[in-house]
């Protein structure tokens, strides 16, 4: 082994045991090599989340859902305080009545392991037309673009092409040229 593979490998050992963890927690991978108590919390709470999005998804007239769960943390409690209370915020984009907020909370209650009593606000928002939705559309070629920008999409294309033509040009010059001055020598 080279000294110099020698001394990458050792940089490498070196940066991994100075970051620790933290360099596989911010690798984009989301998993620590020995994830904390706090960690595996966090990532059980996102993961319930998620399963309780998709079972609202799956509720008649409901057409998007969003969920945010905050567990409390499972500490040791002082006997005298109340219990912890999981908080569960929850939205719903509905296409008509939707369920009745009652449904809602059943279903958003029992995915909260361990069963603690969840205190669950429920938002509905109507599905509404967004404004690009009220807008026209136009063809540009193989392209679909909204009617107001299709003028600016055909200028820069044309602007785009026309350049193109100007440097085949300048190549089909430049390559007479050159073979002129070969011819000559």
């Amino acid at each position: 082994m080279s000294w110099r593979r020698a001394a990458l490998l050792w940089a490498c050992v070196l940066a991994f045991l100075l970051l620790g963890n933290q360099a596989l927690a911010d690798s984009g991978s989301g998993t620590l090599l020995f994830p904390s108590a706090t960690a595996r919390a966090e990532r059980e709470a996102s993961r319930t989340a998620d399963q309780l999005e998709r079972s609202l998804l799956l509720l008649p007239d409901v057409t998007a859902a969003r969920v945010q769960l905050e567990l409390p943390a499972h500490d040791t409690q002082p006997l005298d305080e109340p219990p912890p209370v999981a908080r569960l915020s929850v939205v719903l984009q509905l296409a008509g009545p939707g369920p009745s907020d009652d449904d809602v909370r059943r279903l958003a209650s029992g995915a909260v392991r361990p069963p603690l009593e969840p205190a669950i606000v429920i938002v509905r928002a109507p599905k509404t037309l967004t404004r690009a939705a009220h807008e026209t559309t136009a063809q540009v070629g193989p392209f679909t673009v909204l009617a107001r920008s299709a003028g600016l999409l055909r200028a820069t294309l044309a602007t785009c092409l026309l350049a193109n033509v100007c440097l085949a040009t300048l190549l089909l010059l430049e390559r007479k040229r050159r073979g002129r001055r070969y011819q000559k020598n």
